[in-house]
């Protein structure tokens, strides 16, 4: 599984890296117009090479296992949206970008770790929302300096917090902890479709998600003041987390 696993998440980076971390001289049209090729060509059924080492690989990989070409298509459409300087009003529309930049990933390693039924694919969305989630709540101070509105407009007003400066006044820490909780219940969803994923292929997902699960236990440590620093695990705690969940049989 682990190639194509490979294959897969190259795709992913190249896509995010194409926005966040364009090549020199690219304007955002042009960013986008590329985008927007990478979705028509994806469209294709059965997705065709189109020359690259990567392609060839990722349409090798989504013809052989029938990943639905959609879940590719709405993760590129969510990273176009970060080109606009997003803004969220209701968590409903935090929740939507979750899954297209988040649970697709998961969505479209299913067929790899051979998940097909339907509990297993809704887990997944799950994990991929609580992942993406926790990126959000972690990352908040470096979206806001970029223009990026995130955390839902709604509830930064509901804690007191300015829309455009959420730090400088309000209970930003409260409406930290009530995402960290949101992101935690989707986790326990997430955990549970672990019993689907094919069992050599169920200690990487499980530790992921308790890697990724960590950073909150870091910032509830931090009191859930995002300004404080960076919320991230050492390479110790990651280890002791590794050895942990082997030893529980994860």
């Amino acid at each position: 599984m682990r190639p194509d696993v490979h294959a897969l998440y190259a795709f992913c980076r190249t896509v995010d890296d194409l926005v966040d971390e364009p090549p020199s001289g690219m304007t955002g049209e042009r960013v986008r117009e590329q985008l927007e090729q990478w979705q028509r060509w994806l469209a294709d059924t059965p997705v065709p090479p189109n020359g690259s080492a990567m392609t060839n690989a990722l349409a090798a990989v989504v013809n052989r296992h029938r990943i639905p070409p959609r879940h590719l298509i709405e993760l590129v459409e969510g990273c176009k949206s970060d080109l606009g300087q997003p803004r969220f009003e209701q968590f409903g529309e935090l929740e939507r970008y979750c899954y297209q930049v988040g649970a697709t990933v998961g969505l479209a390693m299913c067929p790899i770790l051979g998940v097909t039924e339907a509990g297993g694919l809704a887990c997944a969305r799950d994990l991929g929302i609580a992942m993406q989630l926790t990126n959000v709540i972690r990352d908040v101070r470096e979206d806001v300096a970029m223009g990026r509105g995130y955390l839902p407009a709604s509830e930064l007003r509901a804690f007191g917090c300015p829309v455009d400066a959420p730090n400088e006044a309000g209970d930003l820490p409260g409406l930290i902890r009530l995402q960290s909780e949101r992101a935690r219940r989707y986790y326990e969803s997430g955990r549970d479709g672990l019993r689907w994923v094919q069992p050599a292929a169920r200690f990487a997902i499980g530790l992921s998600a308790a890697l990724y699960e960590a950073i909150l236990d870091k910032i509830a440590q931090q009191h859930f003041d995002v300004y404080a620093g960076r919320a991230s695990t050492t390479l110790r705690e990651k280890v002791w987390l590794a050895v942990r969940l082997r030893r529980s049989g994860g």
